[in-house]
């Protein structure tokens, strides 16, 4: 794998991201691309993991700031290379929306920015030759005790999000009006 990233530190990164990125639909050669450009830029590992899952938890959340943000800037789309080339070409403006992902994303986000969805596809390609490597790695991950108490995690918090947290907007204004 390019980027400089060891079989551990994209075992780890895969465990931070994985579940997530397979629910927002990037596939794995999407999910290590990513993360072996953001190891090009310096952040590897779990903190690559745990960015690259704050950006896809922001992009997957209506509520949260950095969602909120793009929609402010024109950016409707939540899919992630769309979304990584669309602020690639609003430039400055899309400061705002970069820095509402706090200190875990925004340094993973601008680097992606910066290099930009062409990077990401020619990485991508890259790893499609690599003859499965990345899937074995996967795989290995995912049959761990870790992975699974992570997949339930996930699904939890994806049945709060979709369930739980649109009643919580009308429950608030009429609390509020008491």
């Amino acid at each position: 794998l390019s980027g400089g990233t060891g079989v551990n530190q994209l075992l780890q990164a895969l465990e931070q991201a994985g579940p997530v990125a397979r629910n927002a639909g990037l596939s794995l050669n999407e999910t290590a691309s990513a993360l072996a450009l953001l190891a090009q830029n310096g952040i590897e590992g779990g903190k690559a993991g745990g960015a690259l899952r704050a950006i896809l938890d922001g992009l997957s959340d209506p509520a949260s700031r950095f969602s909120q943000e793009l929609s402010k800037i024109g950016i409707s789309s939540r899919d992630f290379s769309t979304v990584i080339d669309q602020l690639g070409v609003k430039g400055a403006t899309a400061q705002n929306a970069i820095n509402a992902l706090g200190s875990r994303g925004t340094a993973a986000l601008q680097a992606l920015v910066r290099e930009g969805g062409g990077a990401l596809d020619e990485l991508g390609a890259k790893i499609a030759g690599s003859g499965g490597s990345v899937q074995a790695l996967a795989d290995k991950i995912e049959n761990t005790l870790p992975a699974a108490f992570e997949n339930l995690k996930q699904a939890f918090s994806d049945v709060q999000q979709k369930f739980f947290e649109p009643l919580l907007g009308p429950i608030k204004t009429e609390v509020d009006a008491l």
